[in-house]
């Protein structure tokens, strides 16, 4: 009797703190809307022309791109054994504006909007609206100093994998700005130094703690290219994240008393090296290593490690072909994935995408995507998240 006893309320726990933690793994998750469409831009000798134009006239140039498409899902909702699929109409649009004030001075704004609608789900269709701004000053050869800033606007899109609405409300507004300065050396070196805040502002959701955050740090990057277009580069980042409120206290409805706000600690280390093989042929190799340290209870801690790969390939004149793979592993200190095991998950994805230039301002483009995530987690809940999913992707691109 004690046994199962003991048995049923471990289950309870890990059911209980499993919700708490997929809140909080949403809440601090970005957003990966039409993966596909991100690599799509204008050609090159537009963008050297819009450049070249700017730089001489000294006066504003607006770049425009608008991408529409139709695809499927296999698996909207990243259930592992409900899998929904659903066809889905997805458009985006992108204003830019550049100028340059003398040879030193330079401003960029850019506004950008996108919308993915599923047949079968609205409420897992995704959009968000992104207004952003960039300075840069190089008074010489040496140096260099920039400014930057974004607000983004992301709607609610999370669902149980039954497909049925969360409680809790995940649409949030989110600011980003960045100070770095950049030190040239010769032979291609460059070392920047650089300082980012973000702040993610969720709609509040009643009888919810909240889920705002703020998240601070410095980050130091090297890089170095060569004469034959090598280039690497190695970078560390550190950052400190604050809860407005203790997202644990989510499991009893509010705030418990006395718990304090919680800390994080962010460590990131990546390293980066592009590899032109021939000149329509270029390979990226990139590798990412993650740490959180939970300051409060040490529960949400982690160690990540990230390796990905991505060939750039253009046979053909107007053709072009893109491919990426790339693995995710994350081992928990102390999250509970099974009765006797701390969680564990994989992640594997794959991307190919190939494109053909009707002219200077229209690409087709077609792609295809896989996404497979394994856990040790036990199957209880509506937010257990083991999954295959195919995404087929086709449509138009445009840029002026």
């Amino acid at each position: 009797m004690k046994l199962h006893l003991c048995f049923a309320g471990a289950l309870l726990l890990l059911l209980a703190t499993s919700v708490a933690c997929h809140a909080q793994d949403i809440g601090e998750d970005d957003d990966e809307i039409d993966r596909a469409a991100d690599l799509l831009s204008a050609s090159a000798d537009l963008h050297r022309q819009k450049r070249r134009h700017a730089r001489e006239t000294q006066q504003w140039v607006a770049n425009l791109g608008a991408t529409a498409a139709v695809g499927y899902d296999s698996n909207v909702h990243e259930s592992p054994n409900d899998n929904r699929n659903s066809t889905f109409e997805s458009v985006s649009a992108e204003l830019e504006g550049r100028r340059y004030f003398g040879k030193s001075h330079r401003l960029k704004f850019d506004l950008g909007a996108r919308r993915r609608r599923y047949q079968e789900s609205l409420a897992a269709s995704p959009s968000r609206l992104q207004i952003g701004a960039f300075y840069g000053y190089r008074p010489d050869a040496n140096y260099s100093l920039s400014l930057s800033g974004s607000v983004k606007r992301r709607n609610d899109s999370a669902t149980t994998i039954r497909g049925l609405e969360l409680a809790r409300n995940f649409a949030y507004t989110a600011y980003r700005s960045s100070a770095s300065l950049w030190l040239y050396g010769d032979q291609g070196r460059a070392l920047r130094l650089s300082y980012s805040a973000q702040r993610r502002d969720f709609v509040e959701t009643q009888a919810q703690t909240s889920l705002d955050w703020w998240r601070h740090g410095p980050e130091l990057s090297y890089r170095k290219r060569w004469d034959n277009g090598l280039r690497w580069e190695l970078s560390y980042a550190f950052s400190f994240q604050s809860y407005d409120e203790e997202p644990a206290g989510n499991r009893f409805g509010a705030e418990p008393p006395g718990v304090p706000a919680e800390r994080h600690h962010f460590h990131n280390a990546d390293t980066e090296l592009d590899i032109p093989l021939a000149k329509t042929l270029e390979i990226k190799l990139r590798y990412d290593f993650d740490r959180k340290d939970d300051r409060y209870q040490d529960f949400e801690s982690y160690i990540g490690h990230s390796g990905k790969i991505e060939l750039e390939w253009i046979p053909v004149d107007k053709w072009g072909l893109h491919t990426s793979m790339r693995y995710r592993k994350r081992d928990y200190d102390n999250r509970p994935g099974s009765l006797t095991r701390r969680l564990q998950y994989d992640r594997w994805t794959a991307l190919v995408l190939a494109s053909y230039q009707l002219s200077r301002h229209f690409t087709l483009f077609a792609s295809y995507e896989i996404d497979y995530r394994d856990t040790n987690r036990i199957d209880i809940g509506n937010t257990f998240r083991d999954y295959l999913r195919h995404l087929v992707v086709t449509g138009v691109s445009a840029a002026y």
